[in-house]
């Protein structure tokens, strides 16, 4: 394995913990305009249970989700929601580990094909680009996950 790969590996492992996570206490009269009209939403009990959904309504004694599904202002414990994107910096990182950690293979497909030519050489070098294709897209994802940015809200 090289030292990129390696490098790639570990990145991935460790970009997940950079999501940021903002926590606070809000009033129940005061969450329709902490949270969203229509946000995806999840609402977690004392217990650790959580239901998820689309926000309809907040109303004085229980939160309404798509679906007909209401919760009791008495269960929730938290709400869990997104906030806006911090940017797309750990993205393009993530891709570009993951596209340079799969480069060599590319390499050595291209000088394989060069050197011992053949019928199936073109589709080796395909799929080696398919592979660096897919490295880099789960390098961005993994970005994504360490671009995000979630709301925990206490209702007071």
């Amino acid at each position: 394995m090289t030292t990129l790969a390696r490098l790639g590996a570990a990145l991935l492992l460790v970009l997940p913990a950079q999501s940021r996570t903002t926590e606070r206490q809000v009033g129940w009269d005061e969450l329709p305009a902490a949270i969203p009209a229509d946000a995806r939403v999840r609402l977690i009990d004392s217990k650790g249970t959580a239901v998820s959904g689309r926000l309809v309504r907040i109303e004085p004694e229980a939160i309404l989700l798509d679906k007909d599904r209401r919760v009791r202002k008495a269960n929730i414990a938290k709400i869990e929601t997104r906030g806006g994107p911090r940017g797309a910096k750990w993205q393009v990182i993530g891709a570009a580990i993951g596209a340079a950690a799969a480069s060599p293979l590319v390499g050595y497909a291209v000088v394989l094909k060069r050197n011992e030519g053949g019928i199936h050489s073109n589709a080796l070098v395909g799929a080696a680009v398919g592979i660096m294709a897919g490295a880099a897209l789960l390098g961005f994802l993994v970005g994504r996950g360490a671009d995000e940015n979630r709301i925990v809200i206490v209702p007071r």
